[in-house]
């Protein structure tokens, strides 16, 4: 997929597979901005029900608006395949963050700023919360 363009989205590379997606960087060519996309695996592409669930957590999440959670921008198809365009947030995630600063102990400021950030995101009805989807 890497320098594919889908629709108006230009592939840049891969960071990251989670267990209901692959996760592409790519550039808006429309607007200019890097975005984040998430493809439904193609596993489940022939599953309506998945497909289903997929775009309606796409619109339940693209309907919130709170600075620690990201912007859902577009919903989509392509080639059969479901897709979410989002906001890229550039950083490390907090699984990765962790892992680096394992060795030397996080100061009580440090974690209840990162926990505080945490449960504002999670107050607005995100399921998913592991370390490497919350970004440092």
């Amino acid at each position: 997929m890497i320098g594919k363009t889908i629709l108006h989205y230009k592939i840049l590379k891969e960071p990251g597979r989670g267990g209901m997606g692959e996760v592409y960087l790519a550039q808006d060519c429309d607007l200019d901005r890097k975005v984040a996309l998430k493809f439904l695996p193609l596993q489940y592409t022939t599953d309506p029900e998945i497909n289903a669930r997929f775009k309606r957590e796409a619109k339940a999440a693209a309907a919130l608006n709170q600075p620690n959670i990201i912007t859902v921008y577009e919903v989509g198809e392509h080639e059969g395949r479901a897709f979410i365009a989002m906001e890229h947030v550039e950083g490390q995630s907090l699984k990765n963050f962790v892992g680096a600063h394992c060795s030397v102990p996080l100061r009580m400021n440090e974690i209840i700023d990162y926990a505080s950030q945490i449960s504002r995101g999670s107050g607005q009805g995100h399921r998913s919360w592991p370390s490497r989807n919350c970004a440092k």
